[in-house]
């Protein structure tokens, strides 16, 4: 094989890989196609396509099958995977593909599933030069060489055995005469199993069964029956070479039981070996043909068989039951860091994905999910060499399971990869590929309304974006793309009518589930907060914001506008006061000046709400502009505070006052008054205390009411007390 036939091939499967990884904007994938495509072009430039195609489980490359020891190798089997799992017999990169074309293509087979047929979706996309499925001519070797020694006549019959319409009239009699030739006959019935031998993996067990049975049909019309008689040993011989699938068709061929006299069903049973017998037995068990089956059974070969099946099935549970003991004994003594094994000793954990394939193939999912659990124990280890190899053996046992096998595992370990993917900070392979598969696996859950077992994950992987938890950008940049990637338009929509029509109690993880989708998600939710007309629902939104913190601040801080409803803005002033950051403090700003009278009563309570000096420095600096009905309640608040810097701004505006006092200027004298009281400080005594005796006198600035006087007594005993407690 070319060595450019490989290469060709291991850069098709490594853009693949990637492409599962990668967006296809990463500059990773760039290089690949790069590469992977001048490589192609120079391939076209001496042949006409590149073909790939899929025979009995092999690799052909235009035409030519792959060496034994390159089948085996690992890109090979992931390519036969892919194309097996969309069902591709072949694909064909013609002269003329361009790049994008081919990003394309490689896009959609990179997929786990497609939502239309492969070949469907390249129509749409006008790309004419990647052929699916296009017919491919095996390369003859010396074995396929019998039909050019026979002449015209003799290829004509060969046509008949299989099955192909042939030129011109032929005469059946004159066939049934060369027939009785015996080395003519065994030389055409030679040629015609050999080209039944290449139609395998080309076409479905049950047409190549179909097509066998025309075969037979023919040879018993045109063969004496002394003569089949004769060549039935070579007939059941060239039969047997096919595999068990194809057999058990043919056995379900009608009229299969009449040919050759009825003995060709008899002989074929009592010379096939004990496999393909016992693989019929299953089969048509398997297909619900149980009157085929019991007359197997019911031959001395098939009491053996049932016999031996019963005794091995015994002694196969016990084995397998002694081999999974010691296997997760392995497990838990690795996590453990037991001196039987030491840490260093890995070499098991390969084994364990072909392990767990077979665990699932023979229905034993507890066993498949308690291995795995335990094995996921070592993601929490503190020595990073054991999280680095259990996480490349979970990533490899998520790659080689079904999906639906996949999803099991992956929500009977979820707690742990959520604590693993919170304290991991090494990016390696493995951690971008259970990325990978937790964000898919979260995009189905939640169109499957399956999503708030994923709360952890996603929460892990929001705090990361959102830079609350401290990691590399590698890993910040994992987070930021899943975030994104869940919080596109079709699956908020999903969420957000759960969170307004589903049940009560599935609200509210719902919300939790949105918020943690970040900014999209969080302005849809204060959409809800300004549109809601149920009270209950607006305060579980509020609630959610309250629950999640400072992270949200960046979206709650971009909604305060002065042209938003007053009782949204009041929402928004609460809201401040509850994401707890001196960033906060400053945001409330707008909102203590509105015009409204209840956002600026709710700005002040979040402002109280909040820790740090600033809180009286913003009060002070705004206090010329705030509305004077609102002043009292300011001053008020720095005396809650104890905001000692207030104290001689508070003792000027005291003493600095109109002849003639309007009402509110009486209940702000008042409020500073107990504001004073409250703050403690000594500085205000003497100016307390003149207030508290000032005389009446007609007009004077310093008559001051009877119910301030009382505010300022008050205020002086609160500070004596204080200050005779220390």
């Amino acid at each position: 094989m070319d060595e450019k036939h490989l290469e060709l091939l291991f850069l098709l499967n490594a853009a693949i890989t990637n492409l599962r990884l990668y967006p296809t904007t990463n500059p990773v994938i760039q290089r690949t196609m790069d590469n992977l495509f001048l490589t192609l072009q120079d391939f076209l430039q001496v042949n006409d396509e590149f073909i790939l195609a899929e025979a009995e489980k092999n690799l052909l490359i235009n035409g030519t099958l792959l060496e034994k020891s390159d089948q085996e190798r690992p890109q090979v089997k992931s390519l036969l995977d892919i194309m097996n799992s969309f069902k591709i017999k072949s694909i064909s990169l013609e002269k003329g593909v361009t790049k994008e074309e081919l990003l394309t293509f490689l896009e959609l087979i990179s997929r786990l599933k497609l939502e239309k047929d492969l070949k469907e979706l390249l129509q749409e996309a006008k790309i004419n030069s990647i052929a699916i499925d296009k017919k491919v001519f095996i390369a003859k070797t010396e074995e396929t060489q019998l039909l050019a020694s026979l002449d015209i006549k003799d290829e004509e019959v060969i046509r008949l055995f299989l099955g192909e319409e042939v030129n011109g009239r032929i005469d059946i009699e004159k066939i049934k005469e060369k027939a009785r030739d015996r080395v003519w006959l065994t030389s055409v019935f030679k040629a015609s199993m050999r080209q039944f031998m290449l139609q395998k993996g080309l076409i479905s067990s049950a047409q190549l069964s179909l097509n066998l049975m025309q075969m037979l049909a023919f040879l018993d019309k045109i063969v004496s029956q002394s003569d089949l008689e004769k060549i039935l040993p070579s007939v059941t011989e060239a039969l047997l070479e096919f595999d068990g699938e194809t057999i058990s068709s043919l056995f379900c061929q009608k009229d299969i039981d009449k040919l050759f006299g009825g003995k060709l069903i008899a002989n074929l049973l009592e010379t096939m070996d004990e496999g393909k017998f016992y693989f019929l037995v299953e089969k048509f068990k398997q297909l619900g043909l149980e009157d085929k089956s019991a007359t197997l059974l019911a031959s001395e070969r098939g009491k053996k068989y049932k016999k031996e099946r019963e005794a091995g099935e015994s002694v196969e549970k016990n084995e397998k039951g002694q081999k999974y003991k010691e296997i997760l004994n392995k497990v838990q003594l690795l996590i453990e860091g037991s001196k039987e094994t030491g840490l260093s000793d890995f070499s098991f954990l390969s084994s364990l994905p072909e392990y767990l394939k077979e665990l699932f193939s023979e229905d034993r999912e507890r066993e498949a999910i308690d291995l795995v659990k335990a094995l996921s124990f070592g993601l929490l280890k503190e020595e990073a060499k054991i999280r680095s190899e259990v996480a490349a053996t979970i990533c490899s046992i998520f790659e080689c399971c079904p999906i639906e096998k996949r999803r099991i595992l992956i929500k009977s370990i979820i707690d742990n990869l959520a604590v693993w993917l919170q304290n991991e900070d090494r990016a390696t392979i493995a951690y971008e590929k259970i990325a990978y598969f937790l964000k898919e696996e979260i995009k189905d859950s939640i169109k499957e309304r399956e999503y708030t077992l994923f709360i952890s994950i996603v929460d892990v992987y929001y705090r990361i974006s959102m830079g609350v938890l401290e990691k590399n950008d590698t890993i910040s940049e994992i987070a930021n793309e899943i975030i994104q990637d869940l919080a596109t338009p079709p699956l908020l929509e999903i969420l957000l009518k759960d969170f307004s029509e589903g049940e009560e109690n599935y609200k509210d993880m719902t919300g939790r589930f949105l918020m943690r989708l970040g900014d999209k998600a969080q302005n849809r939710l204060l959409d809800l907060l300004k549109e809601h007309d149920d009270s209950n629902e607006r305060v579980r939104i509020l609630h959610l914001f309250s629950e999640i913190g400072p992270s949200a601040l960046s979206t709650v801080k971009r909604r305060i506008n002065p042209q938003e409803p007053w009782y949204f803005l009041r929402n928004i002033a609460y809201l401040l006061g509850r994401l707890g950051t001196h960033e906060a403090i400053n945001l409330l700003k707008p909102l203590l000046l509105d015009k409204n009278e209840k956002v600026r009563d709710e700005a002040l309570k979040s402002l109280y709400r909040l820790e740090g000096e600033q809180r009286g420095k913003l009060l002070l600096s705004l206090f010329p502009e705030l509305d004077e009905k609102f002043k009292p309640e300011v001053v008020e608040t720095l005396g809650k505070m104890k905001y000692k810097p207030a104290v001689p701004y508070l003792l000027d505006i005291l003493q600095d006052r109109p002849r003639i006092p309007s009402p509110e200027r009486v209940e702000l004298e008042e409020k500073i008054c107990l504001a004073l009281g409250k703050i403690g400080d000594k500085r205000a005594i003497p100016v307390l205390t003149e207030v508290s005796r000032a005389k009446r006198f007609l007009f004077s600035k310093k008559v001051y009411p009877l119910s301030v006087q009382k505010a300022a007594a008050k205020a002086l005993t609160t500070i004596r007390v204080q200050e005779s407690r220390g």
